[in-house]
């Protein structure tokens, strides 16, 4: 015999069996069948021809992936992959040498690893490789 009531996930049947309501997830009015996607969870956007051009364009003029991502509300896997399916090469690190070195000082001033990404557009584990790459220790956590 299954525990799944039908027509509703098993993420909201957990949530359910651990006395949730389906409004306190859900939001007043609305039920496990809503049509809407759950609370913190964008709704997906169409990539049209024109956001294509948009998104060929930014990365061409030297945008990463995450910067696009962030600016037209996509993920950057989405990005990556349509930029790639119109031909695009896209750069296994958009880093340039100077916004390496720039990384480093910033490092080596005392900022961390998350905040030098934040600065640099990258995520921390890409500005630690990279300053790993040119030599500079890292800090004990």
């Amino acid at each position: 015999m299954s525990h799944l009531r039908p027509g509703v996930g098993r993420l909201q049947q957990a949530r359910y069996r651990r006395g949730l309501d389906e409004s306190e997830y859900f939001g007043e009015g609305t039920d496990a069948r809503s049509s809407s996607p759950p609370a913190g969870r964008p709704p997906q956007q169409r990539v049209t021809a024109d956001l294509l051009r948009d998104l060929i364009a930014g990365y061409e003029a030297g945008e990463t992936t995450y910067q696009l991502a962030r600016e037209h509300g996509l993920n950057r896997n989405t990005v990556a992959a349509h930029l790639r399916s119109a031909g695009v090469t896209i750069r296994m690190d958009g880093r340039t040498p100077e916004q390496i070195a720039q990384a480093a000082e910033y490092y080596t001033a005392g900022w961390s690893l998350a905040q030098v990404g934040r600065e640099v557009g990258a995520d921390a584990e890409t500005v630690r490789k990279r300053l790993l790459e040119q030599g500079v220790t890292m800090r004990s956590r």
